[in-house]
């Protein structure tokens, strides 16, 4: 399969208010997509504290680990 076909998909993070740790978003996404989405509004349950954190693209980056996807025939 081409690599152009195949998606590199990263964890969303963003992080705790309260603690400093960093928090899956509950969401993959690839680059590409996370640099140009409108990502507002968001919400995740925070394991550190127990919130709920309302987020958007601003307060949030890529973990550095890759997970490949190939698209559905």
């Amino acid at each position: 399969m081409s690599d152009q076909l195949e998606a590199r998909l990263s964890r969303v993070m963003i992080r705790c208010a309260e603690s400093g740790e960093g928090v899956p978003a509950g969401m993959r996404i690839d680059v590409a997509s996370f640099e140009t989405g409108n990502l507002s509004d968001q919400m995740a349950n925070c394991p550190h504290c127990g919130q709920v954190h309302t987020w958007s693209t601003e307060d949030a980056w890529l973990e550095d680990i890759h997970e490949t996807v190939s698209p559905r025939p």
